[in-house]
């Protein structure tokens, strides 16, 4: 049984109602005095953003951050520092700590003021606060959806799909979520030797079960779910959305995170199945730097005027990745990175290489090869127009292959999200977190790529013998 069978299996076992198991929004508290609320956490590599659900009225909430961006006021930096007495915080005292989910989706270990540090001890800091935050709001705002009820939490976490086949790291990530919980409702100081304590609770503990109340979580509770596919459940739950393939390409500050995979319904239950993914450091950081490289390249050798473009290449030398990161770029900044360099090159192959797998291999009988093929641009970097044109060159490139084009779609900003403040260009920011607040029993089946066989093509032989023409023919 594949892994994300088990994930399925589980939540079969606990549902509530039989209604719930079917997939139906019938969430209302099992019995009186019960609330449930779902938190959905979505830890990017530049920000991080929370939505909670309350389950029972399906009102969405978007969490602020105690030191965001005032562009937008729900995004919460992923960085830390760490001062020489070992205690983390968000101020800036001490050394800054950046990169923090690639440190731990890698494995990373980081050296501080001489004490090594490992990727899931510093994961488990920066979640603590997040998940301090977040319950501090629940608290002083709980009396808006729950009254005196009890709470019983979900936390569903997101991460890149291709890191999602990877049981050890998902068991791992679980354990950190589950440290960062108790960490964060302790009220202790987030110190190091608070964070190892609370890790190794984590491992002892990964076998029990709870209510789900506050003191009561458990590992059971919490949900670890491919980021991009979280984007759609809102859409995949509307009447808008037709089962077939679709493409999804998040764009982050890092990372170029795509899934290419179809959406099918059985009994009313969404069944997800990913034929490709891929993640790379392609995102609006690195397209930043190669545009200012490509700009001086082009000062240097006389082809540009500096005097023309200063003010443009001031504002990117000062993007701060937690504002919507795109100030305006004419086209003398834009000739700076060109069709053939390696940075267009590597973000044309990535798409083009995920559909020409699934054409060949993966999923050839699809109908949106003639048709065309739905795709969804997500995330900080969607509107930047470089990454658009990534898909009409990778579209052409690949019409050889009797593919008819990328249809381009829109996520609807939803009815039923309270983020007072929020810029309506922005929503496209928090559209993971928000799907990653629903009820983890309406997420539907998630079947990943290792568990799905390729389809081959069978290519029917014909029988030429019976044309043999011999010379007592002629």
């Amino acid at each position: 049984m594949g892994f994300f069978q088990k994930f399925i299996q589980l939540f079969s076992q606990n549902a509530q109602t039989s209604q719930e198991a079917k997939g139906r929004d019938t969430t209302a508290p099992k019995q009186r005095g019960t609330t449930e609320i779902g938190i959905g956490l979505d830890f990017g590599t530049s920000c991080t953003k929370v939505v909670i659900q309350d389950m029972s009225t399906r009102r969405k909430y978007a969490i602020p951050a105690m030191d965001g961006d005032s562009n937008n006021p729900y995004l919460m930096p992923t960085v830390l520092s760490l001062t020489q007495d070992g205690i983390f915080n968000r101020a800036g005292e001490g050394i800054v700590i950046e990169d923090i989910k690639l440190k731990f989706l890698f494995g990373k270990k980081k050296t501080i003021h001489g004490i090594e540090h490992s990727g899931a001890e510093i994961a488990t800091a920066y979640l603590a606060f997040v998940l301090r935050d977040t319950l501090r709001w629940i608290d002083e705002n709980q009396a808006q959806y729950s009254g005196d009820n009890k709470i019983k939490f979900w936390l569903n976490i997101g991460l890149p799909a291709k890191n999602c086949t990877d049981e050890k790291l998902i068991i791992e990530f679980k354990q950190v979520a589950l440290a960062a919980w108790f960490l964060a409702i302790s009220g202790e100081l987030i110190h190091l030797e608070s964070i190892k304590k609370y890790l190794e609770s984590s491992k002892r503990n990964f076998d029990k079960t709870g209510s789900g109340e506050r003191n009561q979580f458990t590992p059971e509770r919490i949900n670890i779910v491919p980021e991009v596919i979280a984007s759609m459940f809102g859409y995949v739950l509307s009447p808008a959305c037709l089962d077939g393939m679709y493409y999804l390409i998040d764009v982050g500050s890092s990372t170029y995170d795509a899934v290419l995979f179809n959406v099918g319904r059985t009994d009313g239950i969404a069944r997800y199945s990913i034929f490709e993914t891929d993640v790379r450091q392609l995102g609006t950081t690195r397209y930043f730097r190669q545009i200012l490289g490509k700009v001086d390249q082009l000062i240097e050798s006389g082809d540009l005027d500096r005097s023309a473009v200063i003010h443009q290449t001031r504002d990117l030398w000062k993007i701060n990745p937690l504002r919507d990161p795109i100030p305006p770029i004419d086209r003398s900044l834009r000739y700076g990175i060109r069709e053939d360099d390696d940075f267009s090159r590597q973000c044309v192959n990535m798409v083009k290489s995920l559909v020409v797998n699934s054409i060949r291999r993966r999923n050839p009988k699809a109908n949106e090869w003639d048709t065309g093929l739905p795709v969804f641009l997500t995330g900080g970097g969607r509107n930047i127009e470089f990454y658009r044109e990534v898909l009409n060159l990778a579209s052409d490139r690949i019409r050889n292959l009797h593919f008819n084009s990328f249809i381009m779609k829109d996520l609807e900003y939803p009815d039923n999200l309270i983020a007072p403040g929020l810029p309506f260009p922005q929503y496209h920011r928090m559209q993971i977190a928000y799907g990653l607040s629903f009820n983890p029993l309406l997420f539907g089946e998630i079947l990943n790529k290792d568990e799905i066989d390729d389809l081959v093509m069978e290519i029917p032989v014909k029988d030429y013998t019976n044309r043999f023409i011999g010379q007592e023919m002629v």
